[in-house]
Formats: C-alpha cells, sequence, structure tokens
C-alpha cells in the first residue's frame, strides 16, 4: 500500500506539481486487488481427476491509483498534468518513491478516470495504470568475464520470483580471436536441468580481415542477434555434438543456482534480468 508516496513517470517527477499516490483507507486491515492469472484444465471423459495444462496471464495486469495534491491544482498544471499522464502511446517507466518501492521499475499507460475536487477546486485524478508484465524488474545482475581462451567458471544466483521457468540473460561478447575448433565462445550451465548438455556457442565468426575482432548482442529472451560487422548470424549460432547438430542452444537461468564454465579470447558480459511479482 502507498502513504502519500511521490512518483517519477516517463523521468517526470510528480513533486513538481505536488502529487503523491494517497491511500485514504485509514482501517488496520486493507486488502488490494492483485493479478489473477487463468488456470486451464483438461480431464478425459472417464478421469476422476483435473489435468494441470497451462497457467496463462491473458490480460494486462491492472491497478486503480488515486492521485492528490495539498494544494489546488490551477488549469495550466492540470492542462500539462493530463497530457503527461493520460492515454500515452507507449509503456512508460515508473518509480513510486517508496523504501518498499524504490529499486523496482515499473512500465505502464496511465488513463484518468476522473478528476477530484474539493471546494470546486481540483485537488487530483484517479487514474488507472495498465503494465506490460505481471512483473516488474529489480536492477540486473551483471557477471563480466575476460579471458584469453581458458575456461572460467562463475555462479550467477537468478532471484526472480518465476520458479518454474528459465530467465533468459543478455549476452555481449566482443571475441578479439578464435579458440581451439574455430569457435569464438562457448558458454555451458552445467546446473541445467538438461543436463549440462546444452550449449551457447558461436563458431566461424572472424576471419583474416577481422584484425580487431568481432562484438555480438545476444538477448536471449528476444531472440535477437545484433553485431558490430557481419550479417546473418544463426548460421553461427550451432556447433556439433558428436555427429549431431544442435542449433540456437540459447541461454538460460534457472531458479537459484547456475553455475556457468566460459571460454573465449576475448570479453563476455551476461546480463541477467531480475523479475518481482506486482504487489501493492
Amino acid at each position: 500500500m502507498f502513504s502519500a508516496a511521490y512518483f517519477t513517470y516517463d523521468g517526470i517527477y510528480s513533486g513538481q506539481y505536488g502529487l503523491r499516490i494517497a491511500t485514504f483507507d485509514t482501517s488496520a486491515m486493507q486488502e488490494t486487488t492483485q493479478t489473477v492469472p487463468t488456470i486451464n484444465t483438461i480431464k478425459s471423459a472417464n478421469s476422476k481427476r483435473f489435468y494441470l495444462a497451462g497457467v496463462q496471464q491473458k490480460d494486462a495486469p491492472t491497478f486503480q491509483f488515486s492521485l492528490v495534491s495539498e494544494l489546488p491544482i490551477d488549469i495550466y498544471n492540470r492542462i500539462d498534468i493530463l497530457s503527461w499522464l493520460d492515454g500515452r502511446a507507449s509503456f512508460k517507466p515508473l518509480i513510486i518513491h517508496q523504501n518498499d518501492y524504490n529499486d523496482l521499475t515499473f512500465n505502464c499507460v496511465f488513463v484518468v478516470n476522473s478528476i477530484r475536487y474539493f471546494k470546486d477546486n481540483c485537488i487530483g485524478f484517479t487514474v488507472t495504470a495498465t503494465f506490460d508484465s505481471p512483473y516488474q524488474k529489480l536492477p540486473s545482475i551483471k557477471k563480466t568475464v575476460t579471458s584469453d581462451g581458458v575456461e572460467q567458471t562463475i555462479t550467477i544466483i537468478n532471484n526472480s520470483d518465476i520458479k518454474d521457468e528459465y530467465i533468459y540473460p543478455t549476452v555481449t561478447f566482443t571475441a578479439k580471436k578464435s579458440l581451439g575448433s574455430g569457435e569464438q565462445i562457448t558458454i555451458q550451465n552445467v546446473t541445467d536441468d538438461a543436463g549440462g548438455t546444452r550449449k551457447f556457442y558461436f563458431k566461424n565468426l572472424l576471419d583474416a580481415s577481422d584484425v580487431g575482432g568481432i562484438t555480438v548482442n545476444v538477448d536471449n529472451e528476444l531472440k535477437k542477434i545484433t553485431a558490430n560487422k557481419g550479417g546473418h548470424l544463426l548460421q553461427n549460432f550451432c556447433y556439433m555434438d558428436g555427429a549431431k547438430m544442435s542449433h540456437k542452444n540459447w541461454l538460460r537461468l534457472r531458479k537459484g543456482e547456475n553455475i556457468l564454465n566460459i571460454n573465449i579470447n576475448g570479453t563476455v558480459t551476461i546480463d541477467c534480468p531480475q523479475y518481482i511479482k506486482i504487489g501493492f
């Protein structure tokens, strides 16, 4: 719950208008609406039990807030506030300046439902926020490794609230030279549920003309690969496991401890997002 908290939305601090997110309910026992996913079940005709077929968040989560000012809001500030808050064309970052929320960044779009008046003076607004996800982000975990081709091991603790699914980090690497078998980087999560057999791998990115090496950014969540040189890189994102070709093993991290074996002649940074379930 909020107790007269200032906030920053789309880089603009609400305090310049005197606006706060306010709670008017003074009772000791309070409750707020939370995001509710849809539970999908199936049952065969002769079965006595239902089976879980998946959990989905079908609709974007929404919450309603009261924004109030201690002083009356004149018409000029009211116009500015409505332009700033109401129905923006894309999700904008929201930071709530209260101890429990200072490290969290939400992405939302506000809709102004009503204007609040007291003794004929505008003192605030009732707004509904629609969020882009049932999760908000804590500061990400970043680990950087620099090596001349000697394998190194690091540990990443994934503390996200997503217990039964993987988190997919962003990997940015600069390979100055190739490794022994022509690859530029290998990352193996030995704690992966696949038994440590999955390997994040790029090969044949460099040729004799690549004096300064190559820098590649891999967004494993969005399945997007970009680089400072070269063209289509998916063909380089594969490796031979015996006689079997394995393609596109996007790097993934399970809940809790992840032990990664990394080999590169250059530098690699792993940026792991941390997702926390939305709740107010």
